[in-house]
This record gives structure tokens, C-alpha cells and sequence, in this order.
């Protein structure tokens, strides 16, 4: 059968956070249609970061990614992540675990670091 990919922005505007902060995104609520995942027909988190000097370290983060599902679920982890402004960066993972009654966020966590978020977008696949 077909599909498709299709996209949920999660996140439109910029949120800064420091270390110990969070956030957690808009709820996505599965589709008819959606395509859970298997070892082809994964999930895209696509999201933009922009590492801030945070004295007196450099522009350097610590950060996680997890599905808020049943159980909390790690997306990725970055430790020492740098880059000279804004980037845009894509971490696949199983679209497994997703609600159609109860939507799925995912919460950002700072370990260590200064970092502004923006434009977070979750990609998927649907079959038509």
C-alpha cells in the first residue's frame, strides 16, 4: 500500500532554555492512517538549535530528547553539542507509541548549557 509523508509542526516559535530547564511540545495526535514504525517507516524530529555562550562556558549544550509515552521514551541525547549559530538538526527514531485519543508530546531537557529551540516539526508516513 502507498504512503505518503506528512509533517505536524510541534513548535513554531523560538524558546530559550538554561541548564535544568525544560519544555514540552504541542500534542501530536495520530492520524488515520499513520504508519507505525518499523525498521523503514520511522519518524523524523526535525527541530532548529542554536547553541548561546553561557559564561563562563562557550556555546556548548547538553540536551535530551524523549517521547513523553508510556514509559518516557529517549529520542537522543547530545552531550557537548556546538555550532556557530542556528542549525537545523534531524534525529529518526520508531513511530511507535503514538495516541489517537491522548496526544504525544516530547520534552526538551537541558542538562548543561544555553540553548535556543525553534520550529520543531515531527515528520511521518501515511498510507493513502
Amino acid at each position: 500500500m502507498p504512503s505518503v509523508a506528512d509533517y505536524f509542526v510541534l513548535r513554531d516559535g523560538p524558546i530559550t532554555v538554561e541548564t535544568g530547564e525544560s519544555f514540552e511540545t504541542d500534542p501530536f495526535f495520530k492520524p488515520d492512517g499513520f504508519v507505525e514504525g518499523t525498521h523503514r517507516a520511522k519518524a523524523i524530529l526535525a527541530f532548529n538549535i542554536n547553541p548561546l555562550p553561557d559564561p563562563p562556558f562557550s556555546a556548548s549544550v547538553d540536551f535530551t530528547i524523549n517521547q513523553i509515552a508510556a514509559p518516557l521514551r529517549e529520542i537522543v541525547h547530545y552531550n557537548g553539542y556546538t555550532a556557530a549559530g542556528p542549525v537545523v538538526l534531524w534525529e529518526t527514531f520508531p513511530a511507535t507509541g503514538f495516541g489517537t485519543n491522548v496526544g504525544t508530546q516530547f520534552l526538551f531537557a537541558i542538562q548543561r548549557g544555553r540553548v535556543t529551540f525553534s520550529d520543531i516539526v515531527l515528520w511521518y508516513q501515511l498510507r493513502i
